[in-house]
């Protein structure tokens, strides 16, 4: 059996559903669960950031569930961690498709254990190196487009399509210190990094997300202005 994680799941006829799951080794898979009724329903189970068991058959292009069952506790995400736990899934269910994301269940089990031990968003950071290395569309953070070695004094422009060179003030481009994207590199990030890393991480990641805004996102942005509108009239 494969350890895996549903990232995604929706109706599918009478008692069943279609899972789109994260299988270590494997990548993406969608498969088709029956979930049935009573005391042996699998319902229970079927839920996202549950570690599980899974066996299939990949005949057609919607894989079909032979067995399945957890093999630990869920994995708990509260406050801001659970939003970001829905962000991981919601970036690799539009990112990755068909088995491909072979190597992505550790790094996101990582994330996941790491989020549920506290809120950082630097391990959101990791995880997204993670992805585009999968997909490709991570930059080189250790030299310039033109082979130029990045130097943690310099400042820097990210170029779509072309890569980091030395800030030039004609360029409409955000500026990027040299220490914070050598620190990235090293998965080493600090505080004063965050907003930095998120917005250059944030523009990697667009081609592969697409323009369609993230629900994971909205949700987190609707939550929080409803708790700080609470929190004023208190």
């Amino acid at each position: 059996m494969h350890r895996g994680y549903i990232l995604h799941q929706r109706p599918y006829r009478e008692n069943s559903v279609i899972l789109h799951l994260l299988i270590d080794g494997v990548g993406r898979v969608d498969a088709v669960a029956r979930c049935g009724r009573g005391k042996r329903s699998q319902k229970a189970i079927l839920q996202t950031f549950q570690p599980l068991l899974i066996q299939y058959q990949a005949k057609h292009e919607l894989a079909t569930i032979t067995a399945i069952e957890a093999y630990s506790p869920a994995i708990p995400l509260k406050a801001n961690s659970l939003f970001a736990g829905l962000y991981l899934n919601e970036i690799l269910y539009r990112c990755i498709k068909g088995q491909t994301g072979d190597s992505l269940f550790v790094p996101y089990h990582q994330c996941l254990m790491a989020l549920a031990a506290s809120f950082d968003s630097n391990a959101l950071r990791y995880f997204e190196m993670a992805l585009l290395t999968e997909l490709g569309g991570l930059t080189d953070l250790h030299s310039t487009f033109d082979g130029v070695d990045v130097r943690a004094s310099g400042t820097y422009q990210y170029l779509p399509d072309i890569g980091l060179q030395l800030a030039q003030s004609y360029l409409n481009y955000p500026h990027l210190s040299g220490s914070m994207l050598l620190r990235l590199s090293q998965r080493q990030l600090i505080a004063e990094d965050g907003i930095a890393a998120r917005n250059f991480m944030r523009t990697l990641m667009q081609p592969f997300v697409g323009d369609k805004p993230l629900n994971s996102r909205l949700l987190f942005t609707q939550t929080r202005s409803v708790r700080d509108s609470q929190v004023q009239k208190e």
